[in-house]
C-alpha cells in the first residue's frame, strides 16, 4: 500500500512530539509533587524581585526529604541580628506549640527595630531639652546680675526676658514659610524643601548657636566685674538686654 508523502511526514511529527511530551512530564515529576520549585539561593527581602518576604516561609517550603544545600539570603539592612527571633527551631516547641517567648512574629521584630532607629532621634532631642531649660535656670540667674532698668523708674524682671524666645517664634514662623521653604523647595526638595530630620539638625545647631552666644555673654560679664572690681554690686551697669539675642536664637531653634 502505497502511502502519500505528505502523510508519512504528518504521521512521524505527531509521533515523535507525543513522545516527548511523555518524556518531558516523566522528568518534571519531581517538581510538581514539591509543589513549589527551591532554588538554591532563596533570597528573603520586602521588595518585590525576592522570593519571598518571610525567612520562615522561606525555611517552610524546603521539603522534609531533601537533600542539598539551599542557602536563604537575607536582604541588607540595620540590626540584622534580630531576625533570628523570627526563626522558628525545634526548641522553640514546648509540649508540642510554639512558646511566644522564644519565638517572634516578624512584625514584632520589625517594631523592634523600628524603635532602635528612633533612638539617635530621640537622644537628639535631650540636647534640645537640656538648651531650653537653660532659659528658665542660667539665663534668669545670668539677667539678676545686669542692668534690669529700661528708664529710670521701670525695671524689667530677668525672667519675663523669655518674652523675646516667643516673639522670635512669630517672627520667623512667617519667614519660614514664605521665603526659606521655598528656597529649600528650589535647591534641596521639591516636593517639601526640608525633611524632617533635616530640620531637627538645623534646630539643634541654632540652639547651640544660642549656647555659645550666652557663653560669649557670660565671659565677657565676668571679665567685666573683674576689670572694675564690681564682686559687691548687687547689678553691674551692664544692659540686660544683651541677652535677647540668645533669646532669639533659642526661638529660631
Amino acid at each position: 500500500m502505497h502511502f502519500p508523502p505528505f502523510l508519512l511526514i504528518f504521521t512521524l511529527s505527531t509521533i515523535i512530539f507525543e513522545g516527548s511530551r511523555a518524556t518531558n512530564f516523566k522528568s518534571n515529576e519531581k517538581y510538581f509533587s514539591s509543589k513549589v520549585y527551591i532554588p538554591k539561593t532563596t533570597t528573603v527581602s520586602q521588595s518585590s524581585a525576592a522570593n519571598f518576604r518571610k525567612i520562615q516561609d522561606a525555611i517552610d517550603v524546603v521539603p522534609s526529604n531533601n537533600n542539598m544545600w539551599i542557602q536563604i539570603k537575607v536582604s541588607s539592612g540595620v540590626y540584622r541580628f534580630l531576625d533570628k527571633a523570627a526563626v522558628e527551631v525545634e526548641g522553640d516547641h514546648v509540649q508540642g506549640l510554639i512558646s511566644p517567648w522564644k519565638l517572634c512574629t516578624v512584625t514584632q521584630v520589625e517594631e523592634l527595630k523600628s524603635i532602635f532607629r528612633l533612638l539617635p532621634v530621640w537622644a537628639s532631642g535631650i540636647i534640645f531639652s537640656t538648651i531650653y531649660s537653660q532659659m528658665s535656670t542660667m539665663f534668669v540667674l545670668q539677667g539678676n546680675t545686669m542692668d534690669q532698668h529700661m528708664g529710670p523708674n521701670f525695671k524689667i524682671p530677668s525672667a519675663s526676658l523669655s518674652l523675646f524666645d516667643t516673639l522670635s517664634v512669630i517672627f520667623w514662623t512667617p519667614v519660614y514659610d514664605r521665603i526659606i521653604i521655598r528656597i529649600a523647595r528650589k535647591y534641596i526638595r521639591p516636593e517639601r524643601g526640608f525633611t524632617q530630620l533635616q530640620r531637627m539638625g538645623i534646630g539643634l545647631v541654632l540652639s547651640t548657636i544660642a549656647m555659645i552666644v550666652a557663653s560669649i555673654l557670660e565671659v565677657i560679664r565676668l571679665n567685666y566685674v573683674r576689670r572694675h572690681n564690681y564682686y559687691d554690686l548687687e547689678y553691674i551697669p551692664m544692659s540686660i538686654f544683651w541677652q535677647v539675642s540668645q533669646y532669639f536664637f533659642v526661638g529660631c531653634a
